[in-house]
């Protein structure tokens, strides 16, 4: 599935190795390899408009934390976003999902415990990918997923319709202003220069697809097997609370909805950002015995 071209590795905080590989797409992936023997791995998917490597030196330096445990994570920039090619932003959330279920088999082959988390719409794309095939995973983080509720059937399709005729113009939803993102104005300016952040609404094949999938989701949450961590801010303004709660209501025992109170969008950013960090690392320790 994957191309046989990787980028030379470098090296990442705290002694891990960092390469970047192509799927047959194009889209391009992310590894970071820890200095022992990996014990388990992890696929990471970012959200919305951002991309992999934010989880290396910012979002509470996520990735160096999971490799210092010995744990491999593999993280895929979306089409159009980060070092993937694409539109600025521009992505079909269906198929990121396919893609994200192949990419999981690929990393399966290793015979290592596997666990996923996703942030914002790499929630939902996680989401879509356990809804479209379970094999494999022992666990799954959903950090302030996007989890739409569905709209009447016309307008889903007179949606997808005009997201297939325009899939960049925006869509007809109101944006959260950058300062609702975080209480940490700092993270918020860095946010505004980095020149790898897509800096555009949601396109409305982003909107359309997340529809799509997230119906799916809803559809298959009580047959999942996987047990799930789902955190959400309370004071999120760019996904929804009770989204995750409901996903949580839906899921058979042993997952866990943990409300964050007063807590923004970019929960690992925010001021409660090491104590969610630390459930985090708490469920991947009991997921996967790091």
């Amino acid at each position: 599935m994957t191309q046989h071209n990787p980028r030379r590795p470098d090296h990442a905080p705290g002694g891990a190795r960092h390469h970047t590989r192509a799927l047959s797409t194009g889209t391009v992936v992310h590894v970071w390899a820890p200095g022992q023997p990996a014990a388990a791995m992890i696929q990471l998917q970012h959200g919305f408009a951002e991309y992999s490597e934010r989880f290396v030196h910012q979002y509470s330096q996520l990735v160096p934390r999971l490799t210092g445990k010995g744990v491999e994570v593999w993280a895929m920039d979306l089409p159009g976003h980060g070092r993937s090619p694409g539109r600025p932003g521009v992505v079909d959330v269906r198929r990121a999902a396919e893609e994200h279920a192949r990419l999981r088999h690929d990393m399966l082959s290793r015979k290592l415990p596997l666990l996923a988390i996703g942030h914002s719409l790499g929630g939902l794309v996680t989401a879509g990918s356990i809804a479209t095939d379970q094999t494999g995973i022992a666990g799954a983080v959903l950090l302030a997923p996007a989890l739409p509720r569905s709209l009447p059937a016309p307008a889903r399709t007179l949606l997808n319709t005009v997201a297939r005729i325009f899939p960049s113009a925006p869509a007809p939803v109101p944006a959260a202003p950058a300062t609702d993102l975080t209480r940490r104005e700092e993270m918020v300016r860095q946010a505004a220069q980095d020149p790898l952040m897509a800096h555009r609404g949601l396109p409305l094949l982003v909107a359309a697809s997340s529809l799509s999938v997230a119906a799916e989701v809803w559809a298959s949450a009580p047959q999942w097997q996987v047990p799930c961590l789902v955190v959400h801010g309370t004071a999120d303004t760019s996904t929804d609370p009770k989204g995750s709660r409901r996903l949580v209501e839906l899921l058979k025992e042993g997952s866990t909805f943990l409300p964050v109170k007063g807590g923004r969008h970019e929960l690992l950013h925010d001021n409660d950002a090491e104590y969610v960090l630390h459930q985090v690392l708490d469920f991947v320790d009991r997921c996967l015995g790091t």
